[in-house]
């Protein structure tokens, strides 16, 4: 299953972009030499976060999951790690503490996620995939966000340019992992 997606960015890569990237070929190759063992299998939304789903707010139950164009199968630990990534949460009233999805601190969001679904997280596996989908961020904002406008197909083009943007600061988080583990 992780094989699966590493081939889909890497030829996406290779096909949307303009230029070589140095870093992103590095990561690549970081992550081929790096795959951990998927110990469940598991639909992977792919792009779980606020925003995403509704809920009812009289009991804060969520009723529906949107965006469902990145789902596949694979390791619950990249859902996990995209939830929880910095750009999806903010910092809490004290100034100090992340907050995910603006609800509550990292390691209690991964308490509740233990106790609601029987299942534990691999840290170790959680640091592989917050390094997966900051790749897949950039690529899919370099890339296929530079692509899409370059082709000037249809009225979005303008929407998706602004991606190419957000590219420099996914790879900057990018090589902040990468020393984190080489």
């Amino acid at each position: 299953a992780l094989e699966m997606q590493l081939n889909w960015y890497e030829r996406v890569w290779e096909e949307d972009i303009n230029e070589d990237v140095p870093i992103m070929r590095l990561a690549m190759a970081w992550m081929r030499a790096n795959m951990p063992p998927v110990d469940k299998v598991s639909v992977v939304h792919g792009d779980y976060r606020t925003g995403n789903f509704l809920y009812t707010e009289h009991d804060n139950k969520i009723t529906s999951l949107l965006d469902w164009e990145l789902a596949h199968m694979g390791d619950r630990h990249e859902d996990i790690a995209w939830t929880t990534a910095q750009p999806f949460g903010f910092i809490g009233e004290d100034g100090k503490t992340f907050l995910v999805g603006g609800f509550m601190p990292k390691e209690a969001f991964f308490e509740a996620y233990e106790k609601a679904s029987g299942l534990s997280i691999n840290l170790k596996t959680m640091k592989f995939y917050e390094i997966f989908n900051v790749y897949k961020s950039a690529n899919i904002c370099l890339a296929t966000g530079s692509r899409v406008a370059r082709n000037g197909k249809t009225h979005q083009d303008i929407l998706v340019a602004w991606l190419s943007g957000i590219s420099y600061m996914n790879m900057n988080e990018l090589r902040m992992h990468l020393e984190d583990v080489l």
